[in-house]
């Protein structure tokens, strides 16, 4: 038995594979450039203050600066709920209760919870604008 392919397409199907094509070859390209990134990061940060530097690329300035991106985690879901509860903070439900980060954040950076409840992470970056 015989099979036989048409090699007839229409536009659209035509556009399509070759988006698809386009789009795994820039999906490569990102890995690529992000290996790049990351390679290039520990070195930048080591150069780079929390004042302002000015970088010419391609004709345009940029300004590219270092600085700290703090993240907060709850520890200790008891003591979290425990406080949300002594303070009528919004507590999830149904059961077992528990106590959202975002509920805590502020608080946390704000340095008012007491200790033991939540850990701030603090993570150097680049900004560049």
């Amino acid at each position: 038995m015989t099979t036989t392919i048409s090699t007839r397409s229409n536009a659209a199907l035509t556009q399509y594979v070759k988006t698809c094509d386009r789009m795994k070859a820039l999906a490569h390209e990102l890995k690529e450039l992000e290996r790049l990134e990351e390679q290039l990061r520990p070195q930048i940060l080591e150069q780079l203050s929390a004042d302002p530097r000015p970088v010419k690329v391609a004709g345009s300035l940029r300004i590219v600066r270092k600085d700290v991106e703090r993240s907060v985690s709850i520890i200790d879901q008891g003591k979290a709920l425990e406080y949300a509860k002594a303070h009528s903070l919004k507590i999830t439900e149904p059961k077992p209760e528990s106590v959202n980060t975002n509920t805590l954040r502020a608080r946390a950076l704000d340095g008012v919870l007491p200790e033991g409840i939540c850990k701030i992470t603090e993570t150097p970056v680049i900004v560049i604008t």
